[in-house]
């Protein structure tokens, strides 16, 4: 990072990622540019293991994060605590709304410890068991690292009798563990293929081989069959069949969405920057004002 940074000062580097100390020291810079990105950081939860399979533990476990505290303190670079799995500024309708603004903010997993204290004793009963120890598994990357281990410092001390064992391995083998099932909590984000909501939600429907929590709701795969059948041209109706989609998987808790990314960068203002659908940068296609 000092390197890159040393190189936008000589002038050698013309676009550098800056987070942390760096977004504060900059500030005030107009080459300084933070904008949303169509990305989401999300906790992917196994539901096919035995432990995770438990629906109150799942819902103690997203309600008890301070997603907040996360992007201010951790992340520092413009990224938004998140509660929602379609991104803010994303996928446009006829009338220039976004998703967001058409549907609004779903509030399933909102921040509330004392109603997760609550989710976490019937999570304890029904497990029969006071001692429950979980796997957060996770790729190699500092500020993942750091985002996994408080949340298990969160978790752990809000939840007596709870272990979070950190997993941390290769972004390929994490992909490879998540994709066989073999695992039980994974810090994993998807970033928009295209300029629409379908690019997330159909990764979990049944027959997904995204859908690596084993995800599986009968109204959820009908509304997906909808929305790519007979509501294909009837764009309100859709829209609000994507948003049950949406509603259904955060009330099931099936993931835990984190936050969504931003891009906090130090650009060379004599260049027209050129970005892809997820807002990253393409150089070939970037010119010289």
């Amino acid at each position: 990072v000092q390197q890159q940074m040393m190189g936008w000062e000589n002038k050698s580097l013309d676009y550098v990622a800056v987070s942390g100390d760096y977004v504060t020291m900059y500030k005030d810079d107009p080459a300084l540019s933070i904008s949303d990105l169509a990305g989401m950081f999300f906790l992917s939860f196994n539901m096919s293991d035995e432990t995770l399979a438990n629906d109150n533990l799942r819902k103690a476990l997203s309600l008890s994060i301070d997603k907040q505290a996360i992007v201010d303190n951790i992340l520092n670079n413009g990224s938004h605590a998140a509660d929602y799995i379609i991104p803010a500024q994303f996928s446009l309708d006829s009338q220039g709304q976004t998703f967001r603004e058409h549907i609004g903010n779903p509030t399933y997993n909102s921040y509330n410890i004392e109603k997760a204290k609550e989710y976490w004793e019937k999570a304890k009963q029904e497990l029969n068991s006071d001692n429950i120890s979980i796997d957060l598994l996770y790729n190699e990357d500092s500020t993942l690292s750091s985002v996994c281990a408080f949340l298990g410092n969160k978790w752990q001390n809000a939840f007596p009798g709870l272990t979070i064992n950190l997993m941390q391995t290769t972004y390929n083998n994490r992909l490879d563990l998540m994709g066989q099932h073999h695992y039980q909590i994974g810090l994993t984000r998807w970033y928009a293929d295209y300029q629409d909501p379908l690019t997330y939600m159909d990764m979990w429907i049944s027959s997904s081989q995204m859908n690596y929590g084993c995800y599986s709701n009968e109204d959820y795969d009908a509304l997906y069959k909808q929305v790519v059948g007979e509501l294909a041209l009837n764009e309100n109706a859709r829209l609000e069949a994507l948003g049950n989609m949406e509603n259904l998987i955060l009330n099931d808790a099936a993931i835990c969405p984190l936050y969504q990314v931003a891009s906090c960068t130090l650009q060379n203002p004599d260049y027209n920057w050129v970005s892809t659908v997820a807002g990253f940068v393409l150089y070939k296609y970037t010119s010289f004002k």
